[in-house]
Parts: C-alpha cells; sequence; structure tokens
C-alpha cells in the first residue's frame, strides 16, 4: 500500500517473525541465556505493534533483530516478501528512532534530517525537497537552522523521527523513543508520534516499559516475559482478557479473588465469591468444573460503592489523586484495591469506614488458579 496523502512515499509492508530464538551464551560455564525463546509475531502492513514487557524480557533484543543489529540464533525474519534474516542492516530499508535521538551535534536540523539521504547518494534536488517535505510534516520550519543543542527534548524527538522517515523506510522502529522526556510533554509527543505514523500508514515496531504509553498508541500490544511472548493482542483485549496471571498483574492493577464455581449453564457461571454468588461469562482459557475452584480477575475500576451491593467492607487505605480516589478495602480476610471516579457524588471514605459495594460482573474475567497455572507449565 503507497500513502498519498502526506507527500511522503512510503509503502506499507507486512512483517512476520518465525520461530525467533537468540541465545547468549554464558562466558562463566553457567547457563546459556535465552534471550527470546522461539517467537512468533505478524506485523500486519500499516500496524503499529508495541512490545511491552519488564526489564530483561526480551523486547529489545526482538527489536535488534528486526533492524539487523543482532543475528538470531535460529528462526527468520521476512519484511514483506523479502527473508531478510541474514541481510545487513543498511540493505534492510528499515529506520530506528533511538531513545538518545543520536542526532549529531555539529549539524543543523536541516542537515540532521538529510543525513541519511545524502549518504544514500540520492541526487541534490530531490534531497532538498525531500528534506523540507518532512520538514513541514514534522512542523520544524523555523528550526530547520539550528543545532541539536538548542532545541528543546521535544523538538529533537521531532528531528529524530524526520530523520528516519525522510528516507521512506518500510519498517520504523522505535526504541524507548518518549522515555527521556518529561510526563506532560511524553504524552503530547505521544499522540504527535501516533498520528504521523497513522498518517504515513508506516509498518511499525515500538519497544516500550510505559503501559499507558503502548494502551494509547497501538494497534495490537505484546506483552513479552522470559523471552517468551505471554500475549499479542489488541489494547482492550490485553486489559480486560489477559491470557494468564503474569498479564493480568503487568497491565495496571488486579485483584485476584479465589472463587469456587457453584453452577455452569450455557456460557456462564456461577462463581462463589467472598461467600456471595456472581455470574461471570466464561472464556477458553480455563477448564471449569462444579464445586472446582477458579481464580477471578477484577481491575480496580470494577468495584463501585453501591447501597444496593452485594458485598461489605472496610476501608484500610485511601489516597486521593484528583481526578479519582484509590482505596484499599478488607473484605473477610482478603483486600481488594478500588477506584472510584465519582468521589465527588460519593464523598471521600476514610480509614475504617464501613462501605457497601458492587462488583460489575460483566468486567470479570476467569483464570485458572496460580496452582493449576504452575502445574500446566505457564509460570
Amino acid at each position: 500500500m503507497t500513502n498519498t496523502n502526506s507527500n511522503i512515499n512510503t509503502h506499507s509492508v507486512d512483517v512476520k517473525l518465525t520461530n525467533l530464538l537468540k541465545v547468549f551464551p554464558s562466558h562463566n560455564g553457567g547457563d546459556n541465556f535465552y534471550a527470546v525463546d522461539d517467537i512468533e509475531l505478524d506485523i500486519k502492513a500499516g500496524e503499529l505493534v508495541t512490545l511491552l514487557g519488564p526489564s530483561g524480557c526480551g523486547k529489545t533484543t526482538t527489536l535488534r533483530m528486526l533492524a539487523g543489529f543482532e543475528l538470531p540464533t535460529s528462526g527468520s525474519i521476512h519484511i514483506g516478501d523479502e527473508n531478510v534474516t541474514n541481510v545487513p542492516p543498511n540493505k534492510r530499508n528499515v529506520a530506528m528512532v533511538f531513545q538518545s535521538y543520536a542526532l549529531f551535534p555539529h549539524l543543523s536540523v536541516f542537515e540532521n534530517i538529510a543525513y541519511g539521504l545524502r549518504i544514500n547518494k540520492v541526487p541534490k534536488g530531490d534531497v532538498i525537497d525531500r528534506t523540507y517535505k518532512v520538514i513541514s510534516l514534522m512542523h520544524l520550519e523555523e528550526f530547520k537552522d539550528r543545532l541539536p543543542s538548542q532545541l528543546s527534548g521535544g523538538q529533537q524527538q521531532r528531528v529524530a523521527l524526520a530523520r528516519a522517515i525522510v528516507t521512506e523506510p518500510k519498517v520504523l522502529l522505535f526504541d524507548e523513543p518518549l522515555s527521556n522526556l518529561d510526563a506532560k510533554l511524553r504524552e503530547y509527543m505521544r499522540d504527535e508520534l501516533r498520528k504521523i505514523q497513522q498518517r504515513l500508514g508506516i509498518t511499525s515496531l515500538y519497544v516500550t516499559h510505559d503501559q499507558t504509553e503502548a494502551m494509547a498508541i497501538s494497534d495490537k500490544v505484546v506483552i513479552m516475559n522470559h523471552g517468551k511472548i505471554q500475549q499479542a493482542d489488541s489494547p482492550i483485549n490485553i486489559y480486560t482478557k489477559p491470557n494468564n496471571h503474569f498479564v493480568a498483574g503487568f497491565m495496571g492493577k488486579a485483584n485476584f479473588l479465589h472463587g469456587v464455581v457453584k453452577e455452569l449453564k450455557n456460557n456462564m457461571a456461577m462463581i462463589n465469591i467472598f461467600g456471595k454468588s456472581v455470574l461471570i461469562r466464561i472464556n477458553d482459557k480455563v477448564k471449569l468444573t462444579e464445586n472446582g475452584p477458579v481464580e477471578c480477575v477484577t481491575r480496580p475500576e470494577f468495584w463501585e460503592f453501591s447501597d444496593t451491593g452485594k458485598f461489605i467492607g472496610q476501608v484500610t487505605r485511601t489516597i486521593y489523586l484528583g481526578n479519582h480516589v484509590e482505596y484499599e478495602i478488607a473484605i473477610g480476610d482478603d483486600t481488594i484495591s478500588m477506584m472510584d471516579f465519582e468521589h465527588f457524588k460519593h464523598g471521600i471514605k476514610q480509614e475504617g469506614d464501613q462501605v457497601t459495594l458492587h462488583l460489575k460482573e460483566e468486567c470479570v474475567s476467569l483464570l485458572p488458579t496460580r496452582k493449576e497455572y504452575i502445574k500446566e507449565g505457564l509460570a
């Protein structure tokens, strides 16, 4: 697919990682380190896919293998119809936006952006034309003659992105590009980056450790841990329908509640939680048996104060955060986290207050118990 709306030629391609393995040998006689452990990933043309996970999970190594900076131990990498597994980085037609921006301090904004075109021996007239188009796209006209040291962090980030897209790559790679910006600027640049990526339609792989960032910009989020993909799905499914305990616990806050299955009917299960019956939709992630155990995943916002709620609890902690209040509430021998976004209506509860809670049963998802999870080798 060729994008015609931006005056910049981009060609969206599929990316396919097949049985990708990267093993770093031990240097002290210990076990080898499996940085990326036999992963499969399909990125559709024009998609922005985010790799997300804790430090050491394999996300950056995966990005570097797609860029060509690391060679896989085994497996293959396809960009479009071409197998690029052993193709050098400068022959892959991919561009990387780095965390450090990596701008040349002695070159102006214009020269930084034009650098890749000059290296590729693009005719001088085309260099000027294409560079000015990208400068206009990134709203950098007034900064084109400045040095990087004369720019703010957000402006430098725009120059780094401009330099990446001016070469009209097939794939755009982002290595935690916003982590050096302050919170407010990071949010602004996150939204700008996503708008530009969608406008250009460039297939993109984005590495971040920021869960909110991943949810906000992605067509698909890939959660990794110990070199393996735990779940690759839409942001909404990652959050509301986690595959396992790791995904549920990593993506925001989650309450894992022990339940007992009382009745199964069609695609619904009547489950006892805290001595009360709740009706929850069955998913295919867990095998249920009547009177058998199950874990119920509830997010803090799935609970709300209600005089007609089934559950009685006691506030043990109150945290006021402006647009919402976070609570820890003891119910029986357990404690749940809860968020109240209607505190102007409900008032702010104090530690020791008794409260009545309603659970939004339609939002709850089910997982095997941790014991079953470990027994199945999923931990």
